[in-house]
């Protein structure tokens, strides 16, 4: 995972598997900005998430409206973003 902080906004690129093994990664990239109104998570090169990763999307949801930013979930392939729907994860995102 890469995390990239400019002009106020926090992109996380995932890669590979999103999973437990990405939990401890994923959660320092996002709690590590500051002062950021949006958060943006890159799924462009992620090709599998479980449970574990829907839960720690939820997680930073938490997260993130506590600070009153705004959270996107960013270039999902097709079976991703149907498993994010599945869980009506688009009243919780906004997810392209």
């Amino acid at each position: 995972m890469t995390t990239i902080t400019e002009a106020n906004v926090c992109t996380l690129k995932l890669h590979g598997r999103f999973d437990f093994n990405s939990h401890k990664q994923f959660r320092a990239g996002y709690r590590s900005a500051n002062n950021v109104s949006s958060f943006i998570v890159d799924f462009l090169e992620v090709d599998y998430i479980d449970s574990i990763g829907l839960g720690m999307l939820l997680t930073m949801s938490e997260y993130v409206d506590g600070s009153n930013a705004k959270m996107t979930l960013v270039n999902c392939n097709s079976e991703i973003k149907s498993i994010l729907e599945t869980c009506n994860f688009q009243k919780i995102f906004t997810i392209t």
